[in-house]
């Protein structure tokens, strides 16, 4: 395999949703000249704020079905408040990265190339 096609290739330590999302959109990004050998590291850390975007956010539904807290009965614990904050910190990272790599134009590409 040669480099250039080896930046394809899902990175080892994301789970299998950040591996799939990885698998949808890496083949995009490379025909658009967005993912190279230079910018892999910028995707592996996008997936990898994915995924833990996606753990918080479970977290956070337990933390929003708690009725005890929605009726102010109980603030937010240390942990929860950590869980917001990563979250924010994640999504931010995702912000930047995205926009960096050009997700918003391969998701374009994608949805004209599935709509045909």
């Amino acid at each position: 395999m040669t480099m250039s096609l080896e930046v394809l290739l899902p990175p080892d330590h994301v789970d299998a949703e950040s591996r799939e999302y990885w698998q949808y959109i890496a083949p995009q990004l490379f025909r658009m000249g967005r993912l190279t050998a230079e910018t892999r590291p910028l995707l592996v850390r996008f997936c990898t704020a994915w995924q833990a975007f996606r753990n918080e956010i479970q977290t956070l539904g337990a933390i929003e079905n708690d009725t005890q807290l929605l009726l102010g009965v109980r603030e937010l614990t240390c942990a929860e408040r950590g869980v917001l904050e990563v979250t924010g910190k994640a999504l931010a990272e995702m912000t930047q990265l995205g926009s960096e790599l050009g997700l918003a134009e391969a998701f374009t590409e994608l949805q004209r190339r599935e709509m045909r």
